[in-house]
């Protein structure tokens, strides 16, 4: 939303939780876990902030992570329903979730912020909603990113706000 929580933590601080539930937070690994047991039965939407009280979105038809055991692993269908022309998230599925502190640390040092990532050459970042929150135009390679959204943005710039959202499929 606006940078005012920095998201490079720790791996015991993403499983557990931080943040302000009114500003920026990430829920937490093991509550996100729980939620999702039953993969199929939830949807995820992730709405992108492109310019100011403007959004795009991708929602997938079902969506859950691993627990800690299997390093919160994401599952994730297959785009829906969407605003944005292509999928950034889709090849992150069945990576593990990687932090500084914990395997793949060379992929969550290079790309910053705790995320899911492949070993070696699956470094790959086309997504990372927890990259560091641009300011005053700058930019770098830990950017919070979504990658398609470059090429539909006008701006041609990281997502000025991000949201994760999850929900049953027979909401």
């Amino acid at each position: 939303m606006d940078g005012s929580v920095d998201f490079n933590r720790t791996w015991n601080e993403y499983k557990h939780g931080f943040g302000n539930l009114v500003g920026e937070f990430w829920l937490g690994l093991d509550k996100i876990n729980r939620l999702t047991r039953n993969k199929t039965k939830n949807k995820l939407r992730v709405d992108l902030g492109v310019t100011t009280g403007k959004t795009v979105h991708p929602e997938y038809d079902w969506f859950g992570i691993g627990n800690e055991t299997a390093k919160y692993r994401l599952y994730i269908g297959n785009i829906t329903n969407a605003t944005v022309s292509s999928d950034s998230l889709g090849p992150h599925r069945n990576l593990v979730f990687g932090t500084w502190d914990r395997e793949p640390v060379d992929c969550a040092q290079r790309s910053g912020r705790g995320w899911w990532y492949g070993d070696g050459i699956k470094c790959a970042v086309f997504s990372n909603l927890n990259g560091i929150y641009p300011r005053c135009g700058s930019k770098t390679s830990a950017d919070i990113r979504w990658a398609e959204l470059v090429r539909t943005s006008a701006e041609g710039s990281a997502p000025s706000s991000t949201e994760m959202k999850i929900r049953p499929v027979d909401f």
